[in-house]
């Protein structure tokens, strides 16, 4: 008599950081390569399993398997602080234009 086997489905989901379902993707992960008792442990004092998985890649403590995600982790905190460097050029060019603007009535006005 054949002996009935448990299958274990475990749906997929994104490993884009910027994607919809990254936060499932990381309680996944984390699940898998992380040791824990109770799910609560996983979070780490962190609010997200997104944030948690983030510092779970940045401990060092990880294996080789995750390199590809601890890549784009990586890349997407260089897209953030590029964002970041574009706004406060942005800001920077802006309040300068503003300056010279006021300048140039100030002695036009003359």
């Amino acid at each position: 008599m054949p002996r009935n086997k448990d299958v274990i489905v475990i749906p997929y989901c994104s490993p884009d950081p910027q994607g919809p379902q990254y936060e499932q993707y990381s309680k996944q992960k984390l699940m898998l390569h992380k040791p824990f008792l109770q799910l609560d442990e996983l979070l780490g004092g962190c609010d997200t399993y997104a944030a948690a998985y983030a510092t779970f890649l940045q401990s060092g403590n990880v294996p080789k398997s995750l390199a590809d995600d601890i890549h784009r982790l990586e890349m997407a905190q260089a897209e953030d602080q590029q964002t970041v460097d574009e706004e406060v050029t942005i800001i920077y060019i802006f309040k300068q234009f503003i300056f010279y603007s006021f300048i140039c009535i100030l002695f036009a006005g003359m």
